[in-house]
């Protein structure tokens, strides 16, 4: 069923404000030079159909280019389309609507120009709204979702981790009371270091997933992949000590 798909948009690398191009309008900034690249972060993988956008009524891109970096080899761009606008549009908004047959994470809109009436002014240009229409392909339940950045994965781990640290406890801990079953202290005291340590680990791996879970239920994928690599470099330093 085609359902209007979540997105967060970045404009050059940047990220924007979570309602910018949903309920809030788009004006590049001044002095920016064409093309303006617009990406937008789908939340999942998604089979895209359509892709509506509203033009600025005041400041109209000439030209908005459409197209995916998705499975193209060194990042290259892959045009799925162009959309072009009127130069006299009488104050009004001006809507558009590509048709598409894509599966990918991300949109990229590429504004290659003004018109000059609007960019002799101050340089700019604007879209009022934009949607994109589809399928999500992933199931909603699966706990694995794609990340923004470029071909990486964020995994929601949900306690595995933990887990392998409370099984390490148990293994101290039963080699701490041999140890001293066996009046070996020496032996019995590493172990009690070693399971302070781990203790101290696996509130901070606890304390890790409850913030990546946070962050993939708040759509914010590029600190849910950081706390991933944080993860790993925790479970890293525990399995080598």
């Amino acid at each position: 069923m085609t359902t209007k798909l979540d997105f967060k948009a970045e404009f050059q690398g940047e990220p924007l404000d979570h309602e910018t191009l949903i309920k809030k309008p788009w004006i590049s900034p001044s002095g920016e030079k064409f093309p303006l690249k617009l990406r937008l972060i789908l939340k999942r993988k998604s089979a895209v159909e359509q892709i509506k956008i509203v033009a600025h009524n005041e400041l109209t891109p000439q030209e908005v280019v459409i197209s995916t970096a998705e499975n193209e080899p060194n990042g290259a761009e892959k045009v799925l389309g162009t959309l072009r606008f009127n130069a006299d549009s009488n104050g009004k908004y001006e809507l558009k609507t590509i048709y598409l047959d894509v599966t990918c994470t991300s949109i990229i809109l590429s504004i290659q120009k003004g018109f000059e009436r609007d960019v002799g002014k101050s340089g700019q240009v604007g879209l009022a709204e934009v949607q994109v229409l589809g399928r999500y392909e992933m199931n909603m339940e699966q706990p694995e979702v794609l990340s923004p950045v470029g071909d990486q994965k964020i995994t929601l781990e949900d306690g595995r981790f933990t887990a392998e640290i409370d099984e390490l406890l148990q293994r101290v801990e039963k080699n701490k009371q041999r140890s001293a079953q066996s009046e070996n202290f020496g032996l019995a005291t590493t172990a009690q270091l070693r399971s302070q340590l781990l203790t101290k680990a696996r509130g901070e791996m606890e304390q890790l997933e409850r913030d990546q879970r946070s962050a993939i239920s708040e759509e914010d994928f590029h600190r849910a992949l950081d706390l991933q690599q944080e993860m790993k470099i925790l479970r890293g330093n525990v399995l080598a000590a």
